[in-house]
């Protein structure tokens, strides 16, 4: 065990707590993004910047020179820290990376899926609330993409909202082991170009966007898969052309662009030739923390305080997954993995969370039935008497 103090509040931690763990030990929130307690740290959004002061070798305590995110930095004995609650120093680089974050976000809020239960518009509005800025100095033209895009046919992409905290990256590595998403075009500044590979216009370049993965890139390269695809509408893309652009172009995480007739953004193969596929993909959704991978099914279908919500269990598989059934006027509208972390922790297969509109089917049954002796027919009975009649039918 480590003691240190978190605004002033002593706390003893295991020695390798995140700092943002061990924050919340003694009731101080951080505010984040990136940071999931399934997930291996990323400090990808920077938003859990706190101030870290800490012993040198001669004891003294020297506060560190910047900011330091706490959802990768680990506690050590003698440490101060102190959050956006009691430093001005944290509170402003916190506002600062959510000044940033917003510059290209839409104000998708009024019909995004994840208005009322985001938490990017909960903790802007904790900002605003606490005093920062609340009107933007951005004065440029906001980057915007077609959208939506279809990775697969339940889960959609709308870059436009994407804050590249790598969620859906580090869970399809880390989780089910299924690379089927990736970060493309990282450090910005590359070439835009059209569905031949020539530049759209000149000196067309987009930042990095979440894409799907291609195994030819990082030296991923699979031998035995095909040397080209062929995305609907006709247009071969070799494996290696790298064509992902803000027209929505086929790159190099995936072909992002349907043919004509299939609508924006609508396509079943990546770069590779191999169609996108994880049995695990639906999770991605859910841990996505500003709308912008959405659920096909769920799409602008109702708002969470419109909902339902009640704990069950899946009936897909034999483990028992816990999962939470989302209703509106009787009827599912979609489900969400629960949390146990003796069975499933917080993910489950893309089947008990796609395979739910039987539920809602008009001609299920809804009363048990008995067959009557005399006609043989089924006829609608009580739950009493049909057990009744089930159990001297085991005798």
């Amino acid at each position: 065990m480590v003691t240190m103090t978190i605004d002033g509040m002593p706390v003893s931690v295991e020695k390798g707590t995140l700092l943002i763990r061990a924050a919340e030990q003694v009731g101080v929130r951080i505010p984040r993004f990136c940071d999931h307690p399934l997930l291996a740290p990323s400090a990808n959004c920077r938003q859990c910047l706190v101030e870290v002061a800490m012993p040198g070798r001669d004891g003294v305590v020297r506060p560190m020179p910047k900011p330091q995110p706490s959802c990768a930095m680990t506690a050590m004995e003698g440490m101060e820290i102190s959050t956006q609650a009691t430093s001005e120093v944290a509170a402003k680089a916190q506002a600062g990376t959510m000044e940033f974050l917003l510059i290209n976000h839409p104000l998708d809020c009024p019909v995004c899926d994840k208005g009322g239960e985001c938490p990017l518009q909960n903790q802007a509005l904790e900002l605003m609330a606490s005093g920062a800025r609340s009107a933007t100095r951005f004065t440029d033209v906001k980057r915007t993409f077609p959208k939506p895009l279809r990775l697969t046919s339940n889960v959609l992409l709308d870059r436009d909202r994407c804050i590249l905290c790598q969620r859906c990256v580090r869970f399809a590595r880390e989780i089910p082991g299924d690379p089927f998403i990736a970060l493309q075009g990282r450090g910005g500044g590359h070439p835009s170009t059209d569905m031949d590979g020539h530049p759209e216009h000149a000196g067309g370049l987009y930042s990095e966007q979440i894409g799907r993965f291609d195994p030819q890139v990082l030296d991923f390269h699979d031998p035995h898969a095909g040397p080209s695809s062929t995305i609907r509408g006709g247009h071969g893309l070799s494996a290696a052309d790298d064509l992902t652009g803000p027209g929505g172009d086929p790159g190099v995480a995936g072909g992002l662009a349907g043919g004509p007739g299939t609508g924006p953004g609508l396509v079943d193969m990546d770069a590779s030739g191999r169609p996108f596929a994880s049995y695990f993909s639906g999770n991605i959704i859910q841990i996505c923390p500003v709308g912008a991978l959405t659920s096909a099914r769920y799409r602008f279908r109702a708002r969470p305080m419109d909902l339902v919500s009640t704990d069950s269990v899946t009936e897909h598989d034999a483990s028992g997954s816990a999962i939470r059934v989302d209703m509106r006027r009787g009827t599912v509208l979609r489900r969400l993995a629960g949390n146990d972390p003796e069975v499933n922790e917080e993910w489950i297969t893309d089947k008990d969370r796609f395979a739910f509109p039987w539920s809602s089917l008009p001609d299920r049954l809804t009363v048990p039935l008995v067959r009557d002796e005399d006609t043989g027919e089924l006829v609608a009975t009580s739950w009493s008497d049909a057990l009744d009649t089930a159990a001297r039918a085991l005798e």
